[in-house]
Order: structure tokens, then C-alpha cells, then sequence
């Protein structure tokens, strides 16, 4: 499990109990990396996997994680879980490499731009160029309240770094 676990969690509260936990990323190790979660923090669900591009240390277990997802017996756990990424990082990526996960998760294409509501809190992808065997690469920008985080992963650049909603973040 030491290998390349590229994944992060964004995990939503309200008073002190979970209500979504969204995972950026599905790299080699997220599975166990999950189990470790759940038992010290009380995070059983995934509501949502956001991708953000299509190189295999990025969504490696997305297979074995969507058959767990379906598997388990939590009536909470949303089936079949919604995998958000761009069109030309689904194709490339899981699409390509797993293709019966799309039997498991519910594929939700992504624009840079076009912001995607998650209960109280904005998930809006703006496009990174990672090189030319990384289409469809994306960061993404979370905003809660007047709070704002940047969050990406490897990558060369930022397509518009000019962009006004890529300003003033409380975290990058």
C-alpha cells in the first residue's frame, strides 16, 4: 500500500458528524489508506471521486474501490457512486483501463468553469496542462462559505493562472 497513493479526501461536518466525504484522486493504496479513515475518523461513505487526470498513479484502484463501494452494506453509501472528471481524462483513464467501472460508477463529465454543488460547498475544475499524455487535466477550486482552496496535482501549468476565482486563496 506504500506505493504511489495519490488520493485526498475532502471530508464535510456539521456539527462534529460527517455528512459527504469526497475523494480526489484513487491512486494504488487509497483502499486501505480508506479502512485506516474510517477507523480514526469516523468517515464511512464515499458520496463522490473527483479525478484529475488520467495517469494511472491517479486512479489505480478506482476499480477495486467502485466494486467495494457497491458491495458494502451501508445504506448511506451512494450506488452507483458518482466519478466526476473531465471527458478526455475518463477515456484515457478508468475508461480505457477498466472499462466495466462505468457499470459500477456514474460517470459526470466536468468543464473548466462550470462549478458543481456539493450540498454547502462549491466544487469548480479549471484546466492544468500536464503534458500531452495527461489530456483533459484538471485542478479544482473549493470554495465553503468565504473560505477558498486551490487544489491540484502534478502538473506544468496553469491554462488561464490569470483567472479570477484562482485569486486569493486561503490554501493552495
Amino acid at each position: 500500500y506504500r506505493q504511489a497513493n495519490v488520493s485526498y479526501s475532502l471530508v464535510q461536518r456539521r456539527d462534529g458528524q460527517v455528512v459527504r466525504h469526497t475523494l480526489i484522486d484513487c491512486g494504488m493504496g487509497v483502499v486501505p489508506s480508506l479502512l485506516d479513515f474510517e477507523r480514526s475518523h469516523g468517515v464511512h461513505v464515499v458520496n463522490e471521486i473527483f479525478l484529475t487526470h488520467p495517469h494511472f498513479d491517479h486512479f489505480a484502484q478506482i476499480d477495486w474501490l467502485t466494486m467495494n463501494l457497491l458491495r458494502n452494506r451501508r445504506d448511506d453509501q451512494p450506488r452507483p457512486v458518482p466519478i466526476y472528471a473531465s471527458q478526455a481524462c475518463w477515456e484515457e483513464g478508468p475508461d480505457y483501463h477498466f472499462s466495466h467501472v462505468k457499470e459500477r460508477g456514474e460517470f459526470r463529465p466536468l468543464e473548466p468553469w462550470t462549478t458543481v454543488a456539493l450540498d454547502d460547498v462549491a466544487v469548480t475544475p479549471f484546466s492544468v496542462d500536464h503534458g500531452p499524455r495527461a489530456p483533459g487535466a484538471m485542478g479544482f477550486v473549493v470554495q465553503h462559505a468565504d473560505r477558498k482552496i486551490v487544489l491540484t496535482s502534478d502538473f506544468l501549468r496553469v491554462v488561464e493562472e490569470d483567472h479570477p476565482l484562482l485569486s486569493r486563496p486561503d490554501v493552495c
